[in-house]
């Protein structure tokens, strides 16, 4: 049996999540340009995408531009993130006062 958590131990992919959280959609290479040019971005994507956190679609229109979403189990899941890091924060665990 698969791990569920698993794709959030990915680098960079708690970052995604938080970076779509306040947009409703961003294009794909805006996540490259903000969050990271690793090469192995469009694999996390995909997992990411495979386990229901975001879509990807393609917008013909816009030269084959790839749009990236939060999903609702998505948007759920880093809401949660953010959650736990205010408690570790208010526990003293942290100087800084916020998570995004």
């Amino acid at each position: 049996m698969n791990n569920p958590l698993k794709v959030l131990e990915e680098k960079h992919v708690i970052d995604i999540l938080f970076f779509l959280m306040n947009r409703d959609h961003c294009m794909k290479s805006d996540i490259y340009k903000n969050v990271s040019t690793n090469s192995r971005m469009p694999v996390k994507l995909d997992m990411m995408e495979k386990e229901g956190l975001i879509t990807q679609s393609v917008d013909t229109f816009k030269n084959n531009t790839t749009t990236v979403s939060l999903t609702p189990k998505g948007r759920k899941i880093t809401e949660n993130l953010i959650e736990v890091g205010q408690i570790m924060i208010d526990q003293g665990d942290f100087e800084d006062d916020k998570i995004l």
